[in-house]
């Protein structure tokens, strides 16, 4: 995959967009919005089958403006706006549940990869584990959150729980590229 950023990454946000859209249930805002993922999903894989770097550059900003705004939606409206109801707790700690579960399986295909290397043990086993023990200890997190916890509450624990993602998500992307590590130790580069 030669689109910057992967595909695999684009599938994924937008179907993190697509179970938040679930999440508002019978909200009003909702259709229109499934339509907007559906035509930015058909935007985008037009832009990568023809392999139009811009035209998928701009498809996955737009695509990060509308998972934030349907993120707003869920999470709350700014303030001085009339406060919006949250799924119960369950629902949401499935919902990043499912977050966590998706990290652990990139994880683990970016892993499976670099066990073929000859210095997986030298260089991307201690890697790795560091990876799972960052990735159980936010599901651990994600776990420990009361279901009883009002929404607002639970939610913010989980925001919080989550915080290491984004750092997560670039490190199992440079597992699976087999970049970094060796540069980060300041051996040969190759």
């Amino acid at each position: 995959d030669d689109m910057d950023p992967p595909r695999a990454d684009f599938q994924r946000e937008l179907e993190e967009c697509r179970d938040l859209i679930d999440g508002l249930g019978q909200d009003p805002q909702a259709a229109p919005l499934r339509g907007l993922v559906q035509r930015i999903e058909d935007e985008g894989n037009t832009a990568a089958t023809t392999k139009n770097h811009r035209k998928w550059s701009t498809t996955c900003e737009n695509l990060g403006r509308l998972h934030a705004r349907i993120s707003a939606l869920v999470t709350g409206p700014q303030e001085g706006a009339a406060p919006q109801e949250l799924p119960p707790t369950p629902m949401l700690k499935d919902h990043f549940a499912q977050r966590v579960e998706t990290l652990r399986s990139d994880l683990e295909a970016a892993e499976g990869t670099r066990r073929r290397d000859s210095d997986y043990a030298g260089q991307w086993q201690t890697v790795c584990a560091e990876l799972w023990n960052t990735l159980n200890q936010m599901e651990a997190a994600v776990e420990k959150v009361d279901d009883a916890s009002e929404s607002r509450q639970a939610l913010a624990q989980l925001q919080l729980a989550m915080r290491p993602e984004d750092s997560l998500k670039t490190k199992i992307r440079q597992v699976r590229e087999g970049v970094g590590t060796r540069q980060e130790r300041g051996g040969p580069r190759g």
